[in-house]
């Protein structure tokens, strides 16, 4: 039948390979959690990035629609101010004429400009799509940042149980190292009182 000592150091064997096989588990743990935070910082890093280029894309495109609407109202006085001029005038046929030429040729111009301007809007139909799909971007982006802080949150936690872990198979080590060498010391006293031979 094995005696106290043998059990005692049975038990703290068991109990240091449990809290080394524990230890093992948690670092695995803790190294899978840092991949994924680095996976989820290199995320983040690429959603703020094409985020930033749809915005100064977009600040664009709207500074050239206003520039373009402003051109189209001047055009439209200018040509309210002919239109007023051959009212307001007692002119030459001649006169009149070269005046409706360019009416006309502001008619022209004017419905040209149009049809940039209604080009203008379709791209700015697109660009609010694509201002709306920038916003699915950063909603993404907040989420995976939330991801990220709690990812962040339970590797620090797994770190301490694992420094824990270690402590206590540091210590089991040492108190077994201690019960062994005591064994060792008082071996050959054991192997006489029970009759056995070493």
């Amino acid at each position: 039948m094995p005696s106290e000592e043998e059990l005692g150091e049975a038990l703290a064997a068991s109990r240091a390979a449990d809290a080394t096989a524990a230890a093992d588990v948690a670092q695995r743990r803790a190294e899978a959690a840092e991949r994924r935070a680095a996976e989820l910082e290199r995320d983040r890093d690429m959603y703020r990035e094409r985020l930033s280029t749809e915005e100064q894309r977009l600040e664009k495109l709207w500074d050239a629609y206003k520039a373009q609407e402003g051109d189209l109202r001047q055009a439209l006085e200018r040509t309210g101010r002919l239109e007023r001029e051959l009212k307001g005038k007692d002119v030459t046929v001649s006169e009149s004429e070269r005046l409706l030429h360019e009416r006309e040729d502001d008619v022209r111009r004017l419905h040209e400009e149009l049809d940039t301007e209604r080009k203008r809007a379709a791209a700015l139909e697109l660009a609010k799509s694509e201002l709306e799909d920038a916003d699915r971007i950063r909603q993404r982006l907040e989420e995976v940042e939330a991801l990220y802080a709690g990812e962040k949150e339970r590797l620090a936690k797994l770190y301490i149980v694992y420094e824990e872990l270690e402590g206590e198979r540091d210590d089991l080590a040492r108190r077994l190292e201690e019960k062994e060498a005591w064994f060792r010391k008082y071996e050959k006293a054991f192997q006489e009182l029970t009759g056995k031979k070493p």
